[in-house]
């Protein structure tokens, strides 16, 4: 997966390299997970936030119909219900 990706928020943009990867969230496992190895960030927020990433739980058609984490955990029946 080679793909160059570009999102754009309300208070900034993110540009990097789709790829595919294992997540661990609460000792669950969710595996062949799509996300976004982010190689540049634009915006005040990113300047000023204290964090390491972002975890997209939005709705996939704000995605670019890219589905989100909350989407994998759901295909892969990690969680009883489709509820965060």
């Amino acid at each position: 997966m080679d793909a160059e990706v570009e999102v754009e928020f309300g208070s900034g943009t993110v540009t990097g390299i789709l790829a595919k990867e294992t997540f661990f969230v609460n000792g669950m496992e969710i595996p062949e997970t799509l996300f976004i190895e982010i190689t540049k960030e634009e915006g005040d927020v990113f300047e000023d936030g204290d964090f390491d990433g972002i975890v997209g739980l939005s709705f996939p058609d704000l995605a670019d119909d890219t589905p989100t984490l909350f989407d994998f955990m759901m295909k892969s029946e990690v969680i009883a219900a489709p509820m965060f």
